[in-house]
């Protein structure tokens, strides 16, 4: 993860921020997560982990092979379920470029 901080890309979005960075492998895309304790309280934190987990999971067919990613809920992400949390994840995709179908 520290690498995907240090040479990535970074993409924002007003609840998100994306982090890409291309691994050189064939590989599909790799999930990794950084939840600050701004965003709220353990339980705040975890729901919004499995929300992503879940909305990446749905739709890693769509994400370009061969990248790694990091999500960041920013303090204020007021996400409540699925729907708006993959709306999010698909749309900060597409802003970086990493979403091929």
């Amino acid at each position: 993860m520290e690498r995907v901080f240090a040479r990535g890309r970074k993409t924002v979005r007003a609840d998100v921020i994306l982090w890409t960075a291309a691994t050189g492998t064939e590989g599909g895309p790799r999930l990794g997560l950084s939840v600050s304790r701004k965003v709220g309280g353990a339980v705040r934190r975890n729901r919004l982990k499995r929300l992503i987990r879940e909305a990446f999971r749905l739709n890693r067919a769509r994400l370009k092979a061969g990248v790694d990613v990091v999500f960041y809920p920013r303090p204020g992400c007021a996400w409540e379920d699925l729907g708006e949390a993959e709306a999010a994840v698909l749309e900060v995709c597409r802003k970086a470029g990493i979403l091929s179908r």
